[in-house]
């Protein structure tokens, strides 16, 4: 387990990139803390390293799930099945799904991405 002093530092510099980095993109608040808070609950799980990379994956996963909520207005469009949800609480369901799985995704996504580019030499 890490440090708590490094731990709270390396949140503490996450949050300021996420709110710094969703304004300048448009994201919506809520949908950056529901990323943000499905992030910390990943990172309870994974061990991070150094506060740096912490702070790292903890943004990344935060901003993850912010930017796919975006797309929720046509998932609830174009299904039939989630009509009847409420897309509000949909949106905000998505980005805690993105803060909570995009610390295991993004790692995956890039090996994944590294095997295809040196399997074709």
């Amino acid at each position: 387990m890490a440090e708590p002093s490094s731990t709270a530092g390396g949140i503490a510099v996450a949050t300021g990139v996420i709110t710094l980095t969703g304004s300048f993109l448009g994201l919506q608040y809520d949908a950056l803390l529901f990323g943000l808070f499905g992030g910390l609950v990943s990172l309870m799980h994974v061990s991070a390293g150094t506060p740096m990379r912490m702070a790292g994956t903890l943004a990344t996963a935060a901003l993850l799930g912010a930017v796919i909520s975006q797309f929720t207005p046509a998932l609830v469009g174009e299904f039939e099945m989630l009509r009847k949800v409420n897309a509000e609480h949909f949106r905000l369901a998505i980005a805690l799904a993105g803060g909570l799985f995009g610390q295991f995704g993004i790692p995956l996504a890039l090996s994944y991405m590294q095997r295809r580019a040196g399997g074709g030499q």
